[in-house]
């Protein structure tokens, strides 16, 4: 196997563009039973490096949030206490991830929260490292010396990654000098907020050439401080300003100050689940499940004091929580719907408090324009686009096409981009049933033979957002496809993907002709009535929108209305929107 870094997203902070991520280290001088290689891959394929972290109990790795955004654990795994990362490993355990919880606060633009707990499939034999108290890392003076350890790129920009673990010694600097340096983003509105639960380290006034620095492949990692008797988990691996830029400092999660957060991981109750919720149409709604895990062997009831109450338009609790009870070391199922009010995509948080440490789950929404058209010879609902500026936002519309006539094309987007089309439809009340459809790609199709990789944009039709219910399609003519409708009432979404390389043909994909059939050969076993639609009124539409001028008209106008109050069950769920509302 090839060990490859994986670098994580670039975002911006303030007016620097920052990485999440050792410079100017050298191979390991000591052996740390805790440290921590997250990697993906699988045994067939290989495994590659991609973050860090360290393990603090024996079920339990710590590491930083954005190492686990957009990824599965279903193919990922954690190899602990090991120095050299070679094929077999031979000197570290490797463990599968049974689940894990990222912070509430988690800010994937500011990497603010930016910490995640770990639950091991089984335990570990090594021994763990100490998170620092509080009263610790108040001692900490400026400049003190504070050790990073590794295997993340050694040269900013490079390639080159060591099998060996890194470690390097770097300076602590003061919150009033991470200030200084870095400003004062505000969380929340609030100044003051960010070095508090941020810290940062490096060198000041020193070369590039002499600067010691974490870098891609760091994250996660940790940032230790050795106490005179044993070395204490003060940092966790989280942004830089590039690697080793004179001038900057790096910037990591400060343990102390999610101590209990930390604590009540391994002994509370935590929310684990999918923080994306995903696409809905507008005026509907979407539920997702969540399981309310109780690690400890104490039962926890939540009452209504637990609960933080707030109000919320876009996001609610399925039903009343309060007075459930999680037994020691059980679970229960809890439904979050994200509610289809307003159009745009919506960031919120659920939160709960138990034993006096506030705990939750960021969610996230996207609800789409609905469009009225009768294009595919259907009279169903459809849904498609937003008014924002997003990835997702350019809906499908109405073209002329020479074999079909009339059809619904995607939108137009850019490299990276997706346009995505909804539609609600019945299932069988008994038997099979198929949503039979045509469609063609006109779009990039290459195979790269020298790294064997096909590169195509593509057609994602996908049921019920399981991966097993699936089709896709890269047909440069006209083509039926067929997926099966296994449900009551099924969404099933229509995603163009356009990649990062050329343009090619108009760059989109075609639908036309949907009907629901009993036999997947048998065409005079399909229809298109209109009872197969789903017809969901459930969610007040308070939007007051005038789409894109390409747009399909849309049904009706909802008119301009207030914020309302929902308060459901004594949970709160607290939004805030990436886009402003008078």
């Amino acid at each position: 196997m090839v060990f490859v870094n994986s670098s994580q997203a670039s975002n911006t902070f303030g007016d620097l563009n920052i990485t999440p991520r050792i410079i100017a280290g050298t191979n390991a001088t000591e052996t740390y039973d805790w440290m921590v290689s997250l990697q993906r891959g699988s045994d067939t394929k290989g495994w590659s490096h991609f973050c860090g972290g360290a393990l603090v109990a024996s079920d339990w790795v710590i590491t930083a949030a954005h190492c686990l955004d957009n990824v599965s654990i279903s193919n990922m795994r954690l190899v602990i206490g090991a120095v050299t990362l070679t094929d077999n490993v031979s000197d570290g355990e490797k463990r599968e991830i049974d689940w894990y919880s990222t912070h509430y606060e988690y800010n994937d633009s500011l990497f603010f929260g930016d910490v995640a707990m770990v639950r091991l499939s089984s335990a570990s034999t090594k021994t763990p490292v100490e998170p620092i108290t509080e009263s610790e890392m108040v001692g900490l003076e400026q400049s003190q010396s504070l050790r990073i350890l590794g295997w993340g790129l050694t040269e900013e920009g490079g390639s080159t990654t060591p099998t060996v673990l890194q470690e390097a010694n770097i300076s602590y600097q003061l919150p009033e000098v991470c200030n200084t340096t870095h400003g004062d983003p505000f969380i929340d509105g609030q100044a003051g907020l960010y070095w508090s639960k941020v810290m940062c380290a490096g060198e000041e006034d020193v070369t590039e050439e002499d600067a010691k620095d974490a870098c891609q492949g760091d994250s996660g990692g940790p940032l230790l401080w050795d106490d005179g008797n044993e070395y204490k988990l003060a940092g966790i691996v989280s942004w830089g300003i590039g690697c080793g830029t004179p001038g900057a400092f790096g910037g990591y999660t400060r343990v102390a100050s999610y101590k209990d957060w930390i604590d009540q991981r391994q002994t509370g109750l935590t929310v684990v689940g999918d923080t994306k919720i995903g696409f809905l149409g507008y005026g509907r709604k979407k539920a997702a499940d969540y399981r309310l895990i109780n690690s400890g062997a104490t039962p926890h009831t939540l009452i209504s004091n637990d609960l933080i109450l707030d109000t919320s338009d876009t996001f609610g609790l399925g039903s009343s929580i309060d007075g459930i009870s999680v037994n020691g070391n059980s679970e229960v199922t809890i439904t979050v719907n994200a509610l289809g009010s307003y159009l745009g995509e919506y960031d919120g948080v659920l939160k709960l408090n138990s034993g006096g440490v506030n705990f939750g789950t960021r969610l996230n929404s996207k609800v789409l324009y609905d469009l009225n058209t009768n294009t595919l010879g259907v009279n169903w609902d459809f849904y498609s686009g937003t008014d924002e500026n997003t990835e997702h936002s350019e809906p499908w519309f109405e073209t002329s096409d020479l074999e079909k006539g009339l059809v619904l094309r995607s939108g137009g987007i850019s490299h990276g981009d997706r346009s995505v089309l909804l539609m609600y439809v019945k299932g069988p009340s008994s038997g099979d049933l198929y949503l039979k459809f045509d469609t063609k790609v006109d779009a990039e199709y290459s195979y790269d033979n020298v790294n064997n990789i096909q590169k195509a944009d593509y057609l994602y039709v996908i049921v019920n957002e399981t991966a097993s219910n699936s089709v896709s399609v890269i047909e440069s003519g006209w083509s039926t496809q067929n997926i099966a409708l296994p449900d009551a009432e099924n969404q099933i979404q229509f995603m163009f993907f356009k990649d990062d390389s050329i343009n090619n043909g108009s760059d989109a994909a075609y639908l036309s002709n949907v009907r629901v059939c009993t036999s997947l050969t048998d065409e005079s076993s399909c229809n298109q009535l209109d009872t197969w639609n789903v017809v969901d009124t459930s969610v007040t539409r308070l939007d007051d929108y005038n789409g894109p001028e390409y747009v399909i008209k849309r049904k009706g106008s909802s008119g301009s209305l207030a914020w309302q109050l929902i308060m459901l069950a004594g949970l709160l769920v607290l939004v805030r929107s990436r886009r402003e509302r008078a």
